[in-house]
């Protein structure tokens, strides 16, 4: 019983004195010091494109463009339909000095190639000037959707807010038969 009566005494005295500090018993968390939402996830590098997991979509027909930058990393897929390859080029409006990306699914096998381009056509970008950090190629049907992610700075120059890309597809499943398909389009970044 004289426990209970210590402890009792000690609360009491404890809540005396903190009402008497004027320290509230309850305060409203200041704007720092509420949770920031969360972040939306980065593009997965997949081959496959999910409702809501890019940002940005250009419907650039026949080939579909989807763009997503997080920091200095920048994501791109790319789809067209065939059961061939698909490529995304960047750093020229034409195939002669851009930096071409390849892919397409051979024999239920993913395949992907960097390229750099040499007038009307392309060869092995050598293995000290590839720069996609990941990448992924599906088939689903019959449409190819390459995947790849990067150092933005290799591809956006410095407070560029559009990029200039050139795309093509061909229905073979040969990286170096002619394309089927080709355009060049300006990707409005904002």
């Amino acid at each position: 019983m004289k426990y209970v009566a210590f402890r009792f005494l000690f609360l009491f005295v404890f809540a005396v004195s903190l009402f008497m500090s004027g320290v509230p018993a309850y305060a409203e968390p200041k704007p720092s010091d509420q949770p920031s939402p969360p972040k939306p996830a980065p593009a997965a590098v997949d081959g496959v494109v999910k409702d809501g997991e890019y940002p940005l979509f250009f419907d650039l027909a026949p080939f579909k463009v989807w763009v997503s930058r997080s920091g200095d990393v920048i994501r791109f897929a790319v789809s067209a339909e065939t059961r061939g390859w698909v490529a995304l080029g960047f750093g020229s409006r034409r195939m002669d000095g851009a930096d071409i990306f390849m892919g397409e699914v051979k024999n239920g096998k993913e395949i992907f190639t960097e390229q750099i381009g040499r007038g009307h056509g392309h060869a092995d970008n050598p293995a000290g000037k590839r720069f996609a950090t990941r990448y992924a190629v599906k088939l689903d049907g019959d449409v190819t959707t390459m995947e790849l992610e990067c150092p933005a700075a290799k591809v956006v120059p410095k407070g560029a807010k559009e990029l200039p890309v050139i795309l093509a597809y061909s229905a073979s499943d040969s990286l170096t038969q002619y394309h089927t398909a080709r355009r060049s389009a300006t990707l409005k970044l904002e």
